[in-house]
């Protein structure tokens, strides 16, 4: 485990590295020439960096649409929730209304609970998450659309 040199381990969580293949650096730019060609030379769909990110939530979380399309008819997993949320997650939280659609065409499971998430994320001005949102489904996280609070 890493800490940021200017971060304080009592404070910032310790940091796991490593696990990257190239799928998730693909998954992370929105690349899907790049994921076409790998998963076509047998890369393995349901990847995951060291916090346990899949590429589908990787690109969900980014915004890359068609790219979580591609994963997900290559057969990847949009119930992954060992971060603490799911593609479906951040597809709601990026207010993606075509990606939410593709995921639940999918299986993705619209009762799967918001467990985490990054304390960064869930104050950015981006992507704003609070803390009430934890523990909610990703069915009931429409019911704070728009929330500010």
């Amino acid at each position: 485990m890493a800490v940021a040199p200017h971060g304080h381990l009592d404070y910032n969580r310790a940091i796991p590295h490593g696990s990257d293949t190239a799928l998730m650096f693909a998954a992370r730019v929105g690349d899907l020439r790049s994921a076409k060609l790998l998963v076509s030379a047998g890369a393995n769909v349901n990847d995951a960096d060291a916090w346990g990110v899949s590429a589908t939530a990787m690109a969900a979380h980014a915004g890359y649409g068609e790219l979580v399309e591609f994963l997900l008819e290559h057969d990847a997993d949009p119930n992954v929730v060992t971060p603490g949320f799911t593609a479906l997650h951040a597809a709601i939280m990026r207010r993606d209304d075509q990606m939410v659609g593709v995921l639940l065409a999918h299986g993705a499971d619209a009762n799967a609970p918001l467990r985490t998430w990054t304390p960064t994320r869930r104050t950015a001005r981006d992507r704003r998450q609070v803390s009430r949102r934890e523990g909610r489904t990703a069915r009931n996280q429409e019911d704070l659309k728009g929330s500010r609070i």
